[in-house]
This record gives C-alpha cells, sequence and structure tokens, in this order.
C-alpha cells in the first residue's frame, strides 16, 4: 500500500510540475554538472522521482590544423 500511496503522490506532483520531495528538484530545472563523468560515490538519479540528478558535459579540444583536415576529408 505504500508504494502504490508514493507512486499516486510522485504522479500528482509531476503533473503539477512540482518538486520532488527528496532531491528537491523541478522536473525540468537545473541540475548539478558532471565534466565528463558523474562522480563515483554519487546517485545518477534521485531513487523517489527517477529524474536525472546531474547535467554531464563533455569537453571537446580541436585545434585549427585539426578543423583544417577535417574539412578536407582527413583524420
Amino acid at each position: 500500500m505504500n508504494f502504490i500511496k508514493r507512486r499516486l503522490t510522485h504522479l500528482e506532483e509531476r503533473s503539477r510540475g512540482g518538486r520532488c520531495r527528496r532531491c528537491k528538484l523541478p522536473p525540468d530545472g537545473p541540475r548539478q554538472i558532471a565534466l565528463e563523468r558523474i562522480p563515483e560515490d554519487a546517485e545518477e538519479n534521485c531513487p523517489e522521482c527517477g529524474w536525472p540528478l546531474w547535467t554531464v558535459i563533455k569537453v571537446v579540444y580541436e585545434d585549427a590544423a585539426c578543423s583544417r583536415d577535417v574539412g578536407e576529408g582527413g583524420r
């Protein structure tokens, strides 16, 4: 019964666009930022609402020679 009540609460909050009680994040709001990967001791998603807790950014460095070669069918 507890599972059904929690699931119903989750669906009601999501339909209103409310914040999760556990992670305090809105469904479409900003997340914590991680470069390349999520820290090893961190959870990827909130266990209660299932929303992602992180935004992972992959940084790609490109030099002028590399971009010139790619445009000419190189590398």
